[in-house]
């Protein structure tokens, strides 16, 4: 192997932390959906009933009994739209949570790599030099992203990707690729400018 990239730990940390803050934060709002907010709103609704009937002995005792706040801030009260909301938040948080963690795993597991004769690509697909036709590094400057155009062997143009953003030691693999096949520079970046992509992703 002359070069190999692996997912970079600074994006798996960045991953991760977003990952259990949205599955975290769905988590906490089906709690408040589901539990915190219909106790709180039973609470007050008690308190209220003690007080206008004039039984605050009575309602001390209660609160004493149960743990319950002694004198519940009717201003807490939380409407069915409040409540509502919460499982709003939950059904966007929790799927997006999930998503991010799932292709985490499945992106911890994948690399790139290069030999003497091909391009390993992030599926293991193993491309030959001599089939990639182009580059496309408009986004490579701000984002660490080059686009990679090859025929497979049915002669159908498909494309996949170096990622820096995810895998550390990406820029290697580019060198490695551009000083194989001979691309890179400004005529083949410009070769993409303004057409029609309708290459096949890899990945």
């Amino acid at each position: 192997m002359k070069n190999v990239a692996r997912v970079s730990r600074q994006w798996v940390v960045r991953m991760l932390i977003a990952g259990i803050a949205f599955f975290g934060f769905g988590l906490w709002a089906v709690y408040d959906g589901f539990i915190y907010y219909p106790r709180r709103n039973h609470i007050i609704e008690r308190f209220e009933e003690h007080r206008e009937a004039g039984r605050m002995g009575e309602w001390r005792e209660l609160a004493e009994q149960k743990g319950w706040p002694e004198e519940p801030d009717p201003d807490n009260y939380k409407t069915q739209w409040d409540i509502r909301t919460q499982f709003i938040m939950a059904a966007i948080c929790l799927p997006l949570g999930l998503v991010i963690l799932l292709r985490l795993g499945l992106k911890s597991r994948q690399s790139m790599a290069t030999d003497e004769q091909h391009f390993i690509a992030t599926n293991g697909r193993r491309i030959p030099y001599s089939a990639i036709v182009s580059l496309d590094k408009r986004r490579w400057d701000s984002k660490g992203i080059a686009e990679v155009y090859y025929e497979n062997e049915q002669g159908r143009r498909r494309k996949t990707r170096v990622d820096t953003w995810i895998f550390k030691g990406g820029d290697g693999i580019l060198r490695d690729i551009e000083s194989s096949t001979g691309l890179g520079g400004a005529a083949d970046e410009s070769e993409q400018s303004g057409s029609k992509d309708d290459s096949e992703a890899d990945d």
